[in-house]
């Protein structure tokens, strides 16, 4: 039984709040943006669907900007020591994935919508945090964008399957137990 309600705005802000904590004070946080995920995974009322969703996205996603932070489009200081970026920004991912089966789930169910929004969109989201202090970007705002901006056009559409997937699991699982 949830004890809140929990709506898609609910979740917009959630989001907001866990990005700006994490950009704003990093490392110092971490184990309060891991409580806001958990928060969040209780709070969106089927735990397991949602860990079906939040994974699987959040490890394609840390495996991207892993890739593009060894490759040097973006740097973090203190250099990371278990990955190559702070475990903060794998906590950024575990929250932008939870938001796909809620405040962007509009967004989920019209792919190539999302994935333009999200090319032009998601480098903003990494100048923002630059300017913020949270990472550098030794090649420059511009051409950082457009590489975040084309790797977003490619890892898009695989969140945005992934997220399909998970929910078609859930529809064939519940079928199944009406059929019983």
């Amino acid at each position: 039984m949830k004890l809140l309600s929990y709506s898609p705005l609910h979740n917009f802000i959630w989001f907001q709040s866990t990005w700006f904590l994490a950009v704003l004070f990093g490392q110092h946080i971490e184990w309060l943006l891991f409580l806001l995920i958990a928060l969040h995974v209780y709070l969106s009322g089927d735990w397991l669907q949602e860990l079906k969703v939040i994974v699987p996205c959040a490890t394609l996603g840390v495996a991207v900007d892993c890739a593009l932070s060894y490759f040097g489009v973006f740097m973090f200081t203190p250099d990371p020591s278990l990955l190559s970026i702070p475990i903060w920004l794998v906590a950024v991912w575990l929250a932008l994935s939870g938001c796909f089966r809620h405040s962007m789930n509009y967004l989920i169910k019209k792919p190539l919508i999302m994935t333009i929004l999200a090319a032009l969109f998601a480098p903003l989201s990494y100048i923002g945090a630059a300017r913020l202090g949270a990472v550098d970007l030794p090649l420059g705002q511009w051409q950082t964008g457009v590489i975040i901006g084309l790797c977003w056009l490619i890892v898009t559409p695989l969140l945005v399957g992934i997220t399909h997937l998970a929910a078609r699991t859930q529809s064939d699982q519940k079928s199944a137990k009406v059929a019983e």
